[in-house]
């Protein structure tokens, strides 16, 4: 899904930079989108009934950030 991502993006020609995130604890994001200096954060689950827990280091470090869960029922709409 990350790469579906990606690609559409580029295929847009948006301005995003994507990373990867986490902590030596093993506490992770998915993906991370900056456009603009605007921070976005994706957990990609596959069982949508999963509860997504964004890292308190994450939310310490990156207060305004917004972070969503994507879940198979939602992920075309994100792709696209």
């Amino acid at each position: 899904m990350i790469t579906e991502r990606r690609k559409q993006m580029l295929n847009k020609r948006a301005n995003f930079e994507h990373y990867f995130w986490r902590t030596t604890a093993q506490q992770e994001i998915d993906l991370i989108e900056t456009e603009n200096n605007r921070i976005s954060g994706f957990e990609i689950k596959w069982n949508p009934g999963k509860k997504t827990k964004i890292p308190d280091k994450f939310g310490q470090a990156y207060p305004d950030a917004e972070v969503r869960s994507i879940a198979p029922d939602d992920y075309l709409q994100w792709l696209l």
